[in-house]
């Protein structure tokens, strides 16, 4: 028997995703930190996923449950359905900013993990509540001798709440590196029609490579579209970072330490470990 704790990650991600096989950032950087504490599984439940099922009844079987996932999402509702009242200690790490549920739904969970300050007074009627975020500083890091080539840089899903088309009003070469599976048509056609250069995810060091060569980098994102993790990474790369002025979580971040993935192993761990412990 393992002398660590088991620790099962439930997360959903199609097998159609580029992130299928390569997601890369700060948090499954944390949770490989996360193993010298924990032995952790992780279980893909999302429906399309062939292990779905075999996941799903899997998913109690160890000492405490970390869910990534927003509320009322994929993993938020199949975690609930799944779990009865015999189950052991669940923790979600909240991915998103939206709007939490109702006292009696959130206090499912033992332990919330929140990515920014902003957020945590949204649940702030959730007794546990500890935050925890940061970006691999190991990849996303400055590169001497790199030419910063790109004048404007944009990162994130082609979708309208990532706003990438208010780099029409900036100048230079303009370069928005996105997903381009489940593309929005009309936010393509914007972004060709001012002449911004549309590039498809890589790989993390070639995300990295990106923002190294970027002098700026646009995160426009609205509220509760993301973008916390393209500013911690554009900031880690040293660009300097742009936001939209009406986003006061993206604002708030600008001045914020910055945090890498030690931290959020770190914070991942003391709230998972007194978990167990209780």
């Amino acid at each position: 028997m393992s002398a660590r704790p088991a620790l099962n990650l439930a997360y959903a991600i199609p097998p159609t995703s580029r992130k299928a096989t390569r997601w890369r950032d700060g948090f499954t950087a944390a949770v490989e930190l996360l193993e010298a504490r924990f032995d952790v599984r992780r279980l893909n439940i999302h429906p399309d996923a062939p292990e779905q099922r075999a996941a799903l009844e899997r998913l109690p079987d160890c000492d405490v449950i970390l869910a990534n996932s927003n509320w009322r999402w994929i993993v938020d509702r199949l975690v609930r359905r799944r779990l009865g009242r015999s189950r052991p200690p669940v923790a979600l790490k909240i991915a998103g900013a939206g709007d939490p549920p109702r006292r009696r739904r959130m206090r499912f969970y033992d332990l919330l993990f929140y990515e920014t300050p902003w957020y945590e007074p949204r649940i702030a009627r959730h007794p546990r509540r500890l935050h925890a975020f940061g970006v691999d500083t190991r990849v996303m890091r400055p590169e001497p001798g790199t030419e910063r080539d790109v004048d404007w840089l944009s990162v994130g899903a082609l979708k309208p709440y990532k706003r990438h088309e208010l780099l029409a009003g900036r100048t230079g070469r303009r370069v928005v590196v996105g997903d381009s599976v489940g593309a929005d048509p009309a936010t393509v056609t914007t972004l060709r029609r001012e002449g911004v250069e549309l590039h498809d995810f890589g790989s993390y060091e070639e995300l990295a490579g990106w923002y190294r060569r970027s002098r700026n980098v646009l995160v426009a994102a609205t509220t509760e579209g993301g973008g916390e993790r393209a500013l911690f990474e554009a900031r880690a790369c040293g660009a300097e970072v742009h936001t939209a002025g009406d986003n006061p979580k993206l604002e708030q971040l600008r001045d914020m330490p910055l945090w890498d993935h030690r931290y959020y192993a770190n914070r991942l761990a003391a709230g998972l470990g007194e978990l167990v412990s209780a």
